[in-house]
């Protein structure tokens, strides 16, 4: 130990000789070690790191599957009938909750916030082990059906919108028309998990979501923002589980079925499958934690390449200090501590700076990450993030210590002592120079066909048209109850609709306005759809729109027509589709004409077909498949268009709409196109990513490539001096040097187009690869990693072909 602190001290004295030595290992290695305890921690919450739940490994998601005749399975939204049929009669799970998540206003408060509330039952804060700080949980009286109107807070709530009060509990706020008393507030590290929302302001009973007796018993009302949550019976296997649920739920769709006026046959069946509370969680966040990983652990090993053939350098400076300490009979064991402790000193130097640009990172990724990971709040430098740093910072070390001892020629340090080291010093063999120069160009290569896929995942995303025309388009929605409503309240609406449509075409900003149920962007309602053999056809995203929804939206009538006002009024049974949609209804055949059952009994006629329409939120099957019915006022939600260059501002909206009722509050007022940019942000992040990982990996590899063959043709120069004292001309010696270092480059580079090739290939179908990306990698490498040997090769021996050959014979 006196000797390793020892050398530490020597260690210390020589490298503060050495800043540039010093400064190129630490920011190289830190930049890159930085980089990895960043998406170690990340990947260490996502893979390892228990849910903050107890029993995690028993907490399962309820998912609704609907199977045709034909067996096919296709898991769809939960159905609002099932969900409560499950949780009042199940027996698989010894606790279950159900819970919907909604946007609705604090009235109660001067500003009136707009609030994203859960409706749920007492079961959710059991399960989750929610803890309070102040007051309490749900309890049996807020059961099902229980209807008493009581409210939980989220600690940032009752910071933000009640000042922190500590008489919080037992005061009333109201949401909607109904007043609620407050009797609890959720603990400040309570971590929530995002099921379906991203964080609660505030909690309700399961009675108030809204949803009347029509969609409580609807079996063709599936929602997206409701879910089942459950603990699995310790004396069931998850199938078991599965069946019995299935059998309970599946009884009741079927007699919901044969009521059915013109059924005669039920045509599907529904089955339950359990998700782990972790898996739908996490979903496909731990594939891109990990190829992050990969892509830094690339990063380090490209870095710590380079950082190896500086320490060759930094062996070959110090072999008269070796050959001294061996005269004075060091042994091999002395040189590798010497070596270590300037190596130890370096990596640890490297270390703090990689844990300052860590705390950095990790706060970069909880901000950018949001959409593309969960659990980000759980980031941070915990004690298995630092043990993992202080492993690879001590195996690093031991790494660099251990290869460049390797290169010091032990035997022959004490007869190079004596010599003038013309010729004789300490090189690296050339085996390892090419096996050096070999793994940078792979591994490099390697990074930027992984950047290439996630390039062409995001690109896809970026540059899709989405159909129609977003400049200069808005939408907007009013604060009133979504889904199926009573008649009377449907002929009040329509009233209110009409009124309001010819309010907005007064304002001279609006070109044209039309009511839909939602936007074409980031709606999740979807419907079955059966053909004329009652075969269902699986789910479709399904909106309601106006006769001149089309017109607002520029989007193009392929083939048939539009709704008539007519139609729309009746609320006819016609049905228009995308071309997506009509391809999978028809299977090739004009589907014009045809009849459907969507979301009813009753059969509809297919009389047009219009433009897809790409929404950057759904998923691959949804994707494109539209269908749309004649309007209906389940939502009051407008689409307009605007005329060029102008503005129609919140307020004059506002304006337009309380003309019409006072009552009446806007609750979503969106621009199309800044809309499109929120939810392609995540797409922007990751290719900016992509492009900065592929940028540092090639200056890694670059700088590597550099070093490696610059050292080497340096080591050359006194044999390159014996060559021109024999007549060689500069022009040979040029050719010479740059023969040998583009064979290990030439064969890296095939070897690394060769893997490019094959990894692109085996993706390009899965992932809709475009051939222009392909290249770009290979268009990448090529000029850059030839330029750089030709100067890493011609740097050096520029002045031994400049001057006269006896320079280069005489003694360094």
């Amino acid at each position: 130990m006196r000797s390793l602190v020892q050398e530490l001290k020597i260690a210390f004295e020589s490298l503060t000789k050495r800043t540039g030595f010093v400064l190129t290992v630490v920011v190289t290695l830190g930049v890159t070690l930085g980089a990895m305890i960043t998406f170690f921690n990340l990947n260490h919450v996502l893979l390892v790191k228990p849910l903050p739940y107890p029993d995690q490994e028993q907490l399962f998601i309820t998912q609704h599957v609907s199977i045709d005749p034909q067996s096919k399975k296709n898991i769809g939204l939960p159905l609002v009938p099932g969900l409560v049929h499950s949780y009042k009669y199940q027996q698989s799970f010894s606790e279950m909750a159900i819970l919907s998540a909604k946007a609705e206003f604090l009235i109660s408060h001067p500003e009136k916030p707009r609030l994203e509330v859960t409706f749920t039952t007492p079961e959710y804060f059991e399960l989750l082990a929610v803890p309070m700080h102040l007051g309490r949980s749900f309890g049996i009286d807020a059961g099902i059906d229980k209807n008493n109107p009581v409210v939980v807070l989220s600690y940032h709530s009752w910071q933000t919108w009640f000042q922190g009060a500590q008489d919080v509990i037992g005061q009333k706020i109201q949401i909607r028309e109904t007043n609620y008393t407050v009797i609890g507030v959720v603990g400040k590290n309570f971590i929530e998990p995002e099921i379906i929302n991203q964080g609660s302001d505030v909690w309700l009973p399961w009675d108030f979501n809204g949803m009347n007796d029509i969609q409580l018993t609807n079996w063709s009302n599936g929602q997206g923002n409701i879910a089942g949550l459950g603990k699995l019976n310790d004396s069931l296997s998850i199938s078991q589980a599965e069946t019995e649920l299935t059998t309970l739920m599946n009884g009741e769709f079927q007699a919901f079925r044969l009521t059915l006026p013109t059924s005669t046959e039920v045509s599907s069946r529904m089955a339950i499958s359990l998700q782990p509370l972790k898996t739908k969680l996490l979903g496909d966040s731990r594939a891109r934690g990990l190829l992050l990983m990969g892509a830094v652990i690339g990063l380090l090993i490209i870095a710590s390449t380079n950082v190896v053939n500086l320490f060759y350098s930094r062996a070959a400076e110090k072999q008269r200090t070796f050959a001294i300490q061996v005269a004075l009979g060091a042994h091999k064991k002395h040189l590798f501590l010497a070596m270590f402790a300037e190596s130890i000193l370096l990596t640890t130097f490297s270390c703090l700076m990689g844990l300052l640009i860590s705390l950095w990172g990790i706060d970069l990724v909880k901000q950018l990450g949001q959409g593309q990971f969960n659990r980000l709040d759980e980031l941070g430098l915990d004690v298995i993030t630092l043990v993992f740093t202080l492993v690879v910072t001590v195996l690093l070390a031991t790494i660099f210590a251990y290869l460049s001892s390797r290169v010091v020629n032990y035997d022959a340090l004490q007869e190079q002592l004596q010599n003038s080291g013309k010729g004789s010093g300490l090189q690296i063999s050339k085996r390892a120079r090419n096996t050096l120069v070999f793994s940078q160009i792979a591994l490099a290569s390697l990074l930027l066909a992984g950047a290439s896929l996630i390039l062409s995942q995001a690109f896809s995303v970026i540059n899709q048209p989405l159909g129609y025309n977003t400049q200069p388009l808005r939408s907007f929605s009013l604060d009133v109850r979504a889904g199926l409503i009573p008649e009377n309240e449907i002929e009040l609406r329509d009233q209110r609709i009409v009124e309001l449509k010819s309010k907005l075409l007064q304002l001279p900003q609006v070109v044209t306005a039309s009511p839909s149920f939602n936007t074409p962007i980031g709606y999740n309602m979807t419907m079955s759809l059966l053909d004329i053999d009652n075969i269902n056809r699986g789910q479709f995203p399904t909106n309601f729109v106006a006769e001149d929804y089309f017109q607002t939206l520029q989007l193009p009538v392929i083939e048939g027509r539009m709704f008539s006002a007519a139609e729309v009024r009746n609320r006819d049974e016609v049905v228009v589709l995308s071309e997506s949609a009509a391809n999978d209804v028809g299977r090739g055949q004009n589907p014009i004409g045809l009849k459907v059952k969507v979301g009813s009994d009753k059969f509809k006629t297919v009389i047009g077909i219009v433009n897809d329409v790409f929404d950057p939120t759904r998923s691959g099957n949804l994707q494109s498949k539209d269908i749309y019915l004649p309007h209906a006022p389940w939502n009051m939600h407008f689409v307009i268009r605007l005329q060029n260059n102008v503005e129609l501002s919140r307020q004059q909206l506002v304006q337009q709409v309380q003309s019409v009722d006072r009552n009446l509050r806007v609750a979503n007022y969106h621009n199309f196109e800044e809309q499109h940019h929120r939810v392609i942000r995540q797409n922007k992040i990751t290719a900016i990513v992509a492009v900065s990982l592929s940028v540092l990996g090639l200056i890694l590899a670059g700088t590597g490539i550099y070093g490696v063959i610059s050292y080497s043709s340096h080591m050359r120069r006194y044999e390159l001096g014996i060559r021109m004292a024999l007549g060689a001309k500069s022009r040979q010696i040029i050719h010479l040097v740059i023969k040998d270092n583009m064979t290990p480059i030439s064969i890296g580079l095939l070897f690394s187009s060769l893997i490019m090739m094959t990894v692109l290939a085996f993706n390009k179908q899965q992932i809709n690869l475009s051939d222009e990306l392909s290249l770009l990698p290979l268009i990448m490498v090529i000029p850059i990693i030839l330029l750089t040997a030709f100067f890493a090769s011609y740097m050096p021996i520029r002045n031994v072909i400049r001057k006269d050959p006896i320079q280069a014979l005489k003694s360094d």
